[in-house]
C-alpha cells in the first residue's frame, strides 16, 4: 500500500515565563539572561500511516497529542522534524480553532474551503449538503461567535466532511455533540473509510477506536510508547492510567498521614497496592462485538459477591454462568479488577475471541429468540374454509430456536 502520512522525528518545544514581563527582559538582553523554561510537548515521533487506514492516537491528558495532530494538519510548526502529506487534508482540531467568530457560518464555510483548495463554485455546491448535515437551521447566516458549543462542533464536522478529504484529521470534537449527532459523525466516517481516505482521530473513548480503527499509537510523555493493534495499545494504555491513579492515591494517602502526625513524607508513603492485600476486589467481564459494542458485562459485585479480603499471593477463582444468546458476528471477552468505587487495579482487554454462528440469519448483537405469528383478518377473503372444512381465515405461528 501507498503511504498517506510521514512523520519523521518531529518534536515541539514551548518557552514557559513566570511572568508576563520575562519574554520581554529576555528578548531585551538578545537572549543573554534567560527567563524561560523549556517544556518539550513532543520528543522525536515517527511514524507512518498507509493510505486508506484509520489510525487512533491514545494517550493521557498532556501527552501531546493535540499538538501532534495541529503539526500534521498544517496549523503548528514544529521545532525540529518533518510531516509530509498525500493529497488534500481536512481537520477538525479543538473546539475554537478554524473558524472566525465574527464571520457567519457560510462565510466560514467558504473561508475553510478555499484553504482545502476549493473553488467558489465547487463550495457553493457543497453548502446544501453542509447544511444538511451539521443541522443549525437559520444559525449558518449568523456569526459563529453566537453559536453554542454543539452547533459549532456539527458545522466544522459538516464542513470537514464534505469536502471528501484524502486525509481527514479529528480531534477529540465528537465528543461535543449529542447521541443522534455522534451516531451521524460515525457513519460519515465510515462513508470517508469506504472511499478509501485515511482517518487520523484522537480520542479517550476506547469503543470508538475499537470499532473504527485498525491500528492505534499510544502517547506518553511528548514520546510514542507503544503502535500496532488497537487492543494491544489500549491494554498499554490502561496500564499507564492506573499507575497514574495508583500514584496519586498513594500521594494522597502519604499527604492526609503527614498532616495527622507529623511525620516525614518518606516515614508515611503508603504501601503499594499490587503489593497489599484488598478489602473490597471486585471482578467482572465484559463482552463487544467486532465494532466494540458492548454486547453483556457483569460483576461479583452486581453479582451480590463479597469474597472477603484477598492477601498477597492469595489466588481467588471466579466463575460466570450465563445462556450466550448472541447474534451472528466476532466477539472479544476483557476482564478487570477494580474496588467497589471503580478504581482499576488491573485490566486485560481482548484476552480471549470467539465467533457466533448460526444455521439461520439472526441480525444485531443478541440473539432474542423470537417466535412469529400470523393473523388473516377481514371478511370475504377467498382462502376461507367453509362448514365442509374448506380453509378458513386464522392463524399460523413459527417458532425459530
Amino acid at each position: 500500500m501507498t503511504t498517506a502520512l510521514r512523520v519523521e522525528g518531529v518534536s515541539k518545544q514551548y518557552r514557559i515565563y513566570e511572568r508576563p514581563g520575562d519574554r520581554l527582559k529576555e528578548s531585551l538582553t538578545r537572549g543573554r539572561m534567560k527567563r524561560h523554561r523549556e517544556f518539550w510537548a513532543l520528543q522525536e515521533v515517527s511514524f507512518e500511516i498507509e493510505a486508506g487506514t484509520t489510525v487512533g492516537i491514545v494517550g493521557p491528558n498532556g501527552c501531546g497529542k493535540s499538538t501532534l495532530l495541529q503539526i500534521i494538519a498544517g496549523t503548528l510548526e514544529p521545532t525540529h522534524g518533518d510531516v509530509w502529506r498525500e493529497g488534500r487534508v481536512a481537520a477538525l482540531l479543538e473546539l475554537g480553532a478554524g473558524f472566525d467568530p465574527e464571520f457567519t457560518g457560510v462565510e466560514n464555510v467558504h473561508m475553510n474551503a478555499a484553504l482545502m483548495g476549493l473553488t467558489r463554485r465547487e463550495t457553493e455546491r457543497l453548502l446544501p449538503e453542509v447544511e444538511r448535515f451539521a443541522e443549525i437551521g437559520p444559525f449558518i447566516r449568523q456569526p459563529v461567535k453566537t453559536y453554542s458549543s454543539g452547533m459549532y462542533v456539527r458545522l466544522a464536522f459538516a464542513v470537514a466532511a464534505s469536502v471528501e478529504p484524502d486525509i481527514l484529521v479529528i480531534d477529540e470534537a465528537l465528543a461535543v455533540g449529542d447521541a443522534v449527532f455522534q451516531h451521524r459523525c460515525l457513519r460519515r466516517i465510515k462513508e470517508i473509510q469506504e472511499r478509501g481516505s485515511t482517518v487520523l482521530f484522537v480520542s479517550h473513548d476506547a469503543a470508538a477506536v475499537r470499532a473504527l480503527c485498525t491500528r492505534a499509537v499510544l502517547l506518553n510523555a511528548g514520546r510514542v510508547v507503544s503502535d500496532g493493534k488497537p487492543s494491544d495499545v489500549l491494554n498499554r494504555y490502561q496500564k499507564i492510567i492506573m499507575e497514574r491513579e495508583q500514584a496519586f492515591e498513594e500521594g494522597e494517602a502519604a499527604a492526609r498521614a503527614h498532616v495527622g502526625d507529623g511525620h516525614d513524607e518518606d516515614e508515611t508513603r503508603a504501601p503499594l497496592r499490587y503489593t497489599s492485600g484488598v478489602d473490597d476486589a471486585v471482578v467482572g467481564f465484559l463482552i463487544r462485538n467486532r465494532h466494540g459494542v458492548h454486547a453483556y458485562g457483569t460483576n461479583t459485585k452486581e453479582q451480590q459477591i463479597d469474597f472477603g479480603r484477598v492477601e498477597p499471593g492469595e489466588t481467588i477463582e471466579v466463575s460466570f454462568a450465563f445462556n450466550c444468546w448472541l447474534g451472528i458476528d466476532q466477539y472479544s471477552v476483557s476482564l478487570a479488577v477494580h474496588s467497589r468505587e471503580g478504581v482499576s487495579y488491573d485490566w486485560l482487554d481482548g484476552v480471549l475471541f470467539f465467533r457466533v454462528t448460526s444455521a439461520t440469519l439472526v441480525e444485531g448483537v443478541a440473539n432474542l429468540n423470537a417466535s412469529a405469528q400470523v393473523r388473516r383478518l377481514g371478511a370475504g377473503i377467498a382462502s376461507k374454509r367453509d362448514e365442509a372444512g374448506h380453509e378458513r381465515a386464522g392463524e399460523k405461528s413459527v417458532t425459530h430456536g
